[in-house]
């Protein structure tokens, strides 16, 4: 009885989440918080609307706050390396990423492979990738990874069949990796497909509404 009050808020709070009221269920979530600070899955959901808001710092400090409760909680560990990744703190990133691969290998390893391709690392990234795809035969991790090499050398002719590759292996997951109708989108744009760009834009903007530069490009 003396968590009816508290279950109720949790439940209006992610109702304001499914909705897309995600400052509203952010205020209702730290609310919680103030007097029920050990609820891992508020942290979890207050992280998730932190993200889904663009607040990346945010969002990995509630992350960490996961951490603290939990050392080995997959999606904690996980969701600080990709927040960390975002803001560019690739060492503190690979460090959570391998934390996380005991218990969340195909996870760990894919973010392992955008770290190191942001490091321009492309040997790591491959070996990576087929430890993801190891770790999770659905997730077409090394179709991907050379199509973000070759667009990374301003090869966009030849990333797109690679990146489609991916996005085809893809249709059977109900989970959608980020990234990859960007940069399929992006890549078109750069061969003035402009029409076929925008498609895959919104695509992207479908799974991961903070993307920034995606969004940017839309408006």
């Amino acid at each position: 009885k003396d968590k009816i009050e508290v279950l109720q808020k949790y439940k209006q709070a992610t109702d304001l989440a499914g909705a897309r009221r995600f400052a509203e269920a952010t205020a209702l979530y730290r609310e919680l918080l103030r007097d029920n600070p050990d609820m891992t899955d508020v942290w979890l959901q207050l992280a998730e609307m932190y993200g889904r808001r663009g607040m990346t710092a945010d969002a990995v400090n509630a992350y960490k706050e996961v951490i603290k409760r939990n050392a080995k909680d997959p999606a904690g560990l996980t969701g600080v390396a990709a927040g960390l990744l975002r803001l560019g703190k690739l060492d503190e990133a690979r460090a959570h990423a391998e934390l996380a691969v005991d218990v969340a290998p195909a996870a760990a390893h894919e973010l392992l492979v955008r770290i190191a391709i942001q490091r321009g690392d492309a040997d790591t990234a491959r070996r990576e990738a087929q430890l993801a795809q190891a770790s999770d035969r659905s997730l077409p991790m090394p179709a991907f990874v050379e199509g973000l090499i070759l667009h990374g050398q301003g090869r966009y002719d030849a990333a797109l069949p690679h990146l489609m590759e991916a996005k085809q292996a893809l249709a059977s997951r109900t989970v959608q990796m980020p990234d990859v109708n960007y940069y399929i989108g992006d890549s078109l744009a750069h061969l003035e497909r402009y029409a076929e760009a925008e498609q895959f834009f919104r695509e992207e903007i479908g799974i991961n509404p903070a993307h920034v530069t995606v969004t940017e490009m839309t408006l």
